[in-house]
């Protein structure tokens, strides 16, 4: 596993939900089950669409492929815990 993989895993399997949770509860100040809503979608992986992407521009194939199967490996662990945590379901 590169270090851009594991990047591109953490930045949108941690940073991403931590930051839409932060500005959805204290900026927009959300109910809770939108809140909870809005922090799971934030956490699903990384999608196929920016495989595709990368593929096309021949951008740094492998790293996305292998943030793709990190993210949705990382996301079968985290969003069960994640859907228990969070107040609102």
């Amino acid at each position: 596993m590169g270090t851009a993989a594991a990047t591109m895993m953490l930045t949108k399997s941690l940073v991403h939900p931590l930051l839409v949770w932060l500005i959805g509860a204290f900026v927009l100040r959300l109910g809770l089950l939108p809140l909870a809503v809005a922090t799971v979608t934030a956490a699903l992986p990384i999608g196929a669409n920016v495989y595709l992407y990368a593929q096309r521009y021949d951008a740094q194939v492998g790293e996305v492929s292998a943030a793709v199967t990190l993210s949705t490996l990382a996301g079968a662990f985290a969003l069960p815990w994640l859907l228990l945590w969070l107040p609102g379901r």
